[in-house]
């Protein structure tokens, strides 16, 4: 039964995407086959390849980076009860952003190398 809802969804999905397309047009909202294909083409080649393994070492690299200055900072803090005071006003401060905020002025600052993303 939920499997026909979610073909259901999908099917809706479509309906919206390609009435939108029509209505808009193609260069807004390009139609559903027209991604699809794009998309297959795109991923025939191996530049794109290539940008997906280097999105994927950013995004290892942000989290090993985030990790282990995350268990730094956490054992010291466990550790010292003013280190704890210290850090957490700056923790709560940079837990309240979201990512999104951080990434213009990382780019500005450091440009749209490989830095800005790992950072973010």
């Amino acid at each position: 039964m939920s499997r026909r809802f979610t073909f259901l969804g999908i099917a809706v999905l479509m309906l919206f995407w390609t009435a939108g397309s029509l209505l808009v047009g193609n260069f807004i909202i390009p139609p559903p086959w027209r991604v699809l294909s794009d998309s297959v083409l795109l991923l025939a080649e191996l530049h794109t390849w290539q940008q997906i393994a280097l999105t994927l070492a950013r995004v290892a690299a942000g989290f090993l980076l985030a990790f282990f200055s995350g268990l730094l900072v956490g054992l010291f803090s466990g550790s010292s009860g003013p280190a704890k005071a210290f850090f957490k006003p700056i923790i709560l401060l940079l837990q309240g952003i979201p990512p999104l905020l951080w990434a213009i002025p990382l780019i500005l600052v450091f440009g749209v190398g490989h830095l800005s993303p790992v950072l973010v």
